[in-house]
């Protein structure tokens, strides 16, 4: 008896191991569909998008700049965006804002002149 006791003991153990495994890994099995779902929709996706191409190129390309441009726009009205809550913190309005923007200004050294009578008597001062 002592060794059926001990298969059917082990045999219990391994039936509440198996059981644990399988609730963890059920945790888990919404994110592992949720994934091959998505890898399978981006396959499929490609393969459309490859044959749209190879058949219509001048609409790929149409495409391409209709992005561009409303990627450009999405970046200049975030800039502006951006622009106007600095200047509502400070409490100054966009265009004094606009108007008190500091500008580069570089230093141009002019060449020294002499002063010697005949660039006096050019200049008129002699």
């Amino acid at each position: 008896m002592n060794t059926i006791d001990r298969l059917s003991g082990h045999s219990i153990a391994l039936a509440h191991r198996t059981r644990s495994g399988l609730e963890a890994a059920s945790s888990h099995l919404p994110q592992w569909l949720s994934a091959g779902a998505a890898l399978s929709l981006a396959r499929s996706g490609t393969k459309v998008a490859t044959t749209l191409v190879r058949r219509n190129p001048a609409a790929a390309v149409a495409i391409g700049v209709l992005g561009v441009g409303v990627l450009a726009y999405r970046m200049y009205r975030k800039r502006a965006n951006a622009f106007d809550a600095a200047t509502a913190d400070d409490g100054v309005t966009a265009d004094v804002a606009a108007e008190n923007k500091s500008r580069e200004v570089r230093a141009v050294r002019k060449r020294a002149q002499r002063k010697t009578t005949a660039s006096k008597a050019a200049r008129g001062e002699a």
